[in-house]
């Protein structure tokens, strides 16, 4: 295995083949019709306020996620009523981002023992999690090999209005500088968090869901100003302790 964790360090991407059997993936689909079907209609209000004056409340609705299964819609989900013009699963961009602790199938999958196996560092991490919808084709990613410093980052505003700000500068890379990572199902692609790394469009009636989480060492500082931060009621939890 070290010739596959150093492949990953050079590279900052990698793609486990078969990581998931058939009966896991189904197992979280289920879990995943489980969230879709437990939405209750006060998620799809709040996040039908993007384009009518409204978005200090929808911000709100994002910035306090971190610790609930909160659910995020594409922008042309809505008509200019906030009515849904799709069903909800066809309306979904994303469900985050404590879905990884509070939902019984995902958490399982999320803290396996697998998973503690397949880590590159055996120290404890902390994780935060997301289920995207993206209307892209996900399962042919394209990264970039060279590390890069983190660009832009999504923060609290200090000064509180607009609450979240996107700072700093992308800058531009070229199609021919990624490289192609095509995946199927119950494949695991682990991206580092200073790879650029981008998806085409999905050009097929096909669904590409996808179940993500991130994870950070236990020790690493975490900055005050990242927009999602540990609360009371869900501490980022440990990996090896869980």
């Amino acid at each position: 295995m070290d010739d596959v964790y150093a492949r990953y360090h050079r590279e900052g991407c990698l793609k486990i083949e078969n990581f998931l059997t058939p009966e896991e993936v189904e197992d979280l689909r289920r879990g995943l019709e489980d969230v879709v079907n437990n939405m209750e209609d006060e998620n799809t209000y709040v996040h039908s306020v993007y384009g009518v004056g409204r978005q200090e409340e929808a911000d709100e609705y994002y910035i306090n996620s971190g610790d609930k299964i909160r659910y995020f819609f594409e922008n042309d989900a809505f008509d200019s009523e906030g009515k849904l013009l799709m069903g909800k699963k066809e309306a979904l961009n994303k469900v985050g981002y404590g879905t990884h602790w509070l939902h019984p199938i995902f958490k399982k999958h999320t803290f396996s023992q697998k998973i503690k196996l397949e880590s590159s560092l055996k120290r404890d991490f902390c994780v935060v999690s997301c289920i995207l919808y993206p209307k892209l084709n996900i399962l042919l990613p394209f990264f970039s090999p060279k590390g890069d410093p983190v660009h832009k980052r999504f923060i609290r505003n200090p000064e509180k209005k607009p609450l979240l700000l996107m700072t700093g500068t992308q800058p531009e890379y070229s199609d021919d500088q990624y490289v192609a990572a095509p995946a199927k199902t119950g494949d695991c692609v682990l991206i580092h968090g200073s790879v650029m790394h981008k998806s085409g469009p999905n050009t097929t009636q096909a669904p590409r869901t996808i179940y993500t989480y991130h994870m950070v060492e236990k020790d690493a500082p975490w900055s005050p100003q990242n927009w999602l931060q540990p609360t009371e009621d869900l501490p980022f939890p440990s990996l090896y302790s869980n």
